[in-house]
């Protein structure tokens, strides 16, 4: 017979979309802030599940003029898609994705701290939080980490080591979901 693992002490949420799907409010976001912008870019839903494979937003449109040869404002641009983001999030009753509820409800019934560790700002969470439904908040996780309690984005690993220093547990004693 096989050795029993133990069970795991924390899960962590990697990310705002773990959570419920977002992917396609930040691409109209994307688009929105474009627009206003006069710069004539638009992401379609190729394109843009493309895109998210590199990390941070202002990194994707940096990416994206410079392979195009064109120059803008990627700071700006992306400062304007948040808020437009979080304008969408505030319109909307997003459900939370299949199972979330559910692990949450049995985490905290049966021992496992959940956190939420995304390099998403602070803001974002916040409105994502008030936009899913069921209704979750910070206070079903024993720890949110958000971008500005960082300093690198992911893939870096700075966002993981301040959740399991907070929460107690070392890497092998935790689910990551990403």
């Amino acid at each position: 017979m096989g050795t029993r693992q133990a069970p795991p002490r924390a899960i962590l949420f990697g990310a705002i979309g773990t959570i419920a799907e977002t992917s396609e409010l930040q691409r109209k976001a994307y688009n929105a802030a474009f627009e206003e912008a006069g710069v004539p870019w638009h992401w379609g839903p190729e394109i843009y599940r493309h895109l998210v494979a590199r990390s941070g937003g202002r990194n994707r449109i940096a990416g994206w003029a410079r392979a195009r040869g064109e120059e803008v404002d990627a700071s700006a641009l992306q400062a304007r898609k948040e808020a437009i983001y979080r304008e969408l999030l505030s319109a909307v009753d997003l459900p939370l994705r299949p199972g979330v509820a559910e692990i949450i409800t049995r985490a905290q019934e049966a021992g496992p701290q959940l956190g939420l560790v995304t390099t998403s700002p602070a803001a974002n969470v916040d409105h994502l939080l008030r936009a899913v439904w069921p209704p979750i908040g910070r206070a079903d996780f024993a720890t949110v980490i958000t971008g500005d309690q960082v300093n690198s984005a992911k893939p870096a690993p700075d966002c993981y080591a301040l959740a399991l220093g907070r929460l107690g547990v070392e890497p092998e004693q935790c689910i990551a979901v990403e």
